[in-house]
């Protein structure tokens, strides 16, 4: 399992100097030191998740937070699991989003279990994009998070800019 600290740091739950270094230069957030931590702690019971990559961590509230990971096999039944137990043991809910090349799978998995009606791009002058996403008005109570707070983190985690319509 590749995480952003060592795994020294996160089985000790305290950071070395290397890793406290990159807390203060911005390069990790504290959201991903407890994404590893929680990580590390159910890596034996879930041996699966050895193979995953942890790339960036966002906590966008106090009793959330989004992970984005790699995997090359599928393992959402597992990371669901983790998710459902890491909500009864800390009630924090704790999200995976695959990193992927479709911007509408990861939105997805953002904004589960509302589903993403189409995507807009618009292209700006300066050569730069942002995209539209369209939600269907009677899934606006469902979103997990309030749109402006689903745009921050999808901005924080893949580094796009897009607006949710309705």
């Amino acid at each position: 399992m590749k995480i952003p600290i060592c795994h020294f740091c996160a089985k000790s739950k305290i950071l070395c100097p290397i890793c406290q270094d990159k807390l203060s230069k911005g390069e990790i957030s504290q959201a991903d030191i407890e994404v590893s931590e929680i990580l590390i702690e159910l890596e034996e019971k879930y041996p699966h998740i050895k193979d995953i990559t942890l790339v960036k961590a966002v906590k966008p509230n106090s009793n959330t937070i989004l992970a984005l990971y790699i995997s090359k096999d599928e393992l959402r039944q597992v990371l669901n699991k983790i998710s459902k137990e890491i909500q009864d043991k800390k009630g924090i809910l704790l999200k995976f989003v695959k990193k992927t090349s479709s911007i509408r799978k990861m939105i997805d998995d953002i904004i589960s279990p509302v589903k993403v009606v189409s995507i807009n791009t618009i292209w700006l002058p300066d050569g730069s994009w942002e995209s539209n996403i369209y939600i269907s008005p009677r899934d606006r109570k469902k979103l997990p998070l309030p749109p402006e707070l689903v745009e921050k983190v999808v901005y924080d985690l893949i580094n796009e800019k897009i607006h949710i319509m309705f």
